[in-house]
Formats: structure tokens, sequence, C-alpha cells
């Protein structure tokens, strides 16, 4: 038995034709797993940011590749943006059964990513002993909710691998916590408040994250380009080092 796949993505709609069980095997792991692109043949196809995939049999005689080179003779093929047809699923249909349903039924795409590649610490960035300690706080001056939201945000981030995300979030806690310590800017926290260590790890934390946060939210586009890894984000301890002081100052 050999399949036919319809792929629809931020990019536009394509097809891959033909393929035996062992490679569709292959595809169905990229999107349970979540990834962004799968390679087949030498050929890599991407997934990133999915609109439809749909999975049907071929079982006309004529050979999935030539089916495809006659769809436009056929009437049943599509143009994309950049001028490349496709077939559309009731083109496919046409060739075989829509067995999306039978193979994946309700998984969604990433549903089955393997925890190792999730970042450590279960995919936390926060730990979340930190996070119930400040849902615990009441205090008549300042409210919480928005504090936790950000923690909740960077930990969902953190463990999608969303690395552009985190640096962002965790500037915005910086930005948003001064008060907290009487003062209205992080750079005059980390320079004025506490002990001589606490500084020197608030200091720590204001350069290095925030100057990655900046970097990425400021910088306009290059020729060349990179995107952060875990290592670049990886203030986690720093961070809860402030998180703590909060804590124990307010709970």
């Amino acid at each position: 038995m050999k399949f036919n796949i319809y792929i629809s993505n931020v990019i536009g709609a394509y097809n891959i034709m033909g393929l035996t069980e062992d490679k569709l095997e292959v595809v169905i792991n990229a999107y349970k797993k979540g990834k962004t692109d799968f390679t087949i043949s030498g050929q890599k196809y991407f997934l990133d940011k999915l609109n439809s995939f749909q999975i049907f049999t071929h079982e006309i005689y004529n050979d999935p590749e030539l089916f495809y080179n006659q769809a436009p003779q056929f009437g049943i093929a599509q143009k994309n943006l950049f001028g490349r047809y496709h077939i559309p699923p009731e083109g496919l249909e046409k060739a075989g059964k829509n067995v999306t349903d039978d193979i994946l039924g309700n998984t969604e795409f990433g549903q089955e990513k393997d925890e190792i590649e999730k970042s450590p610490n279960n995919g936390l960035f926060i730990h979340m002993e930190r996070i119930e300690e400040l849902k615990k706080i009441k205090n008549v001056n300042f409210d919480f909710t928005r504090l936790i939201q950000l923690c909740n945000e960077i930990n969902d981030n953190y463990s999608r691998n969303n690395f552009l995300s985190v640096a962002m979030v965790g500037r915005s806690i910086l930005n948003h916590v001064p008060p907290l310590f009487k003062f209205q800017t992080f750079n005059e926290v980390a320079n004025n408040y506490g002990t001589k260590s606490f500084k020197i790890v608030m200091n720590h934390l204001n350069n290095t994250m925030r100057g990655i946060a900046d970097s990425y939210l400021h910088d306009t586009i290059r020729k060349k380009e990179n995107v952060p890894n875990l290592n670049q984000v990886n203030f986690s301890q720093d961070l809860d080092m402030l998180l703590s002081e909060i804590i124990r100052i307010y709970l």
C-alpha cells in the first residue's frame, strides 16, 4: 500500500506522493512529536505553523507521481502563491481514501513530544514551587496576578523551546517587579538592594538577560541571523533568587 499526503501551512500547500508505510511512519512521527521539518530520501519538508495535515491511500493503477503530474490536466490541481501546484484533499480522494482519522484520530500536532526534547527540570524554567508560593501572597498594595502569569508563560515557552520568547518574557519580569523593592527600575534594584552577593546575582541577571532580550527585540533584520538556544537563555537560577527574595519579603 502507498500513501499520499496533503500538508497546508503558512508557506502554502503541498503534497508528498507515493509514500511507503515505513516512510509514512517518518511523517507521522514528525507530526506527533511536533517537529518543524523532516527529511525523506534527502528531501526536506516543513510542518511549522501547520494548518492541515491529511493522509490518503493510493488505490488506483496510476503511479502516484504520474497521477500528480497529470493532475492539472484532470482539473484537480491548485496553484499556491509561488505558482506551484498541489492536489487538494478532494483531488486526492479520486485516487484513494482519506485515512487521516483512522491513523491519527484526534492526535494534536506535537502531542507526543518527547520529554528529552523539552528543557530540563521537566520543561520548567521557574520551579512550580515558586509559582505556588507567589499565589499564596496576599498584599493590599500589590497585585501579583501578572507576575504569576509571566512566570507561567516563561515556563510554557521554555518547554516548547521558544527561547526568543523566554528572553522577552524574562525581561518583562525584570521591568515588572522593581516597585516590590521600593524602586522604579531594575537597575536600581540590582545596584542598591540586598546583600553584596544578592547584588552580584541581580547585576548578572540584569546585564545578561536584559542584554540578550534587547538584542532580539531591537535589532533589525540582517543578511544572516541566529536565534538563541537553551544555553543562551539559561538564567533560571538568577531569576529563582529574585523570586525567592520577593516571596521572603511578602509571604
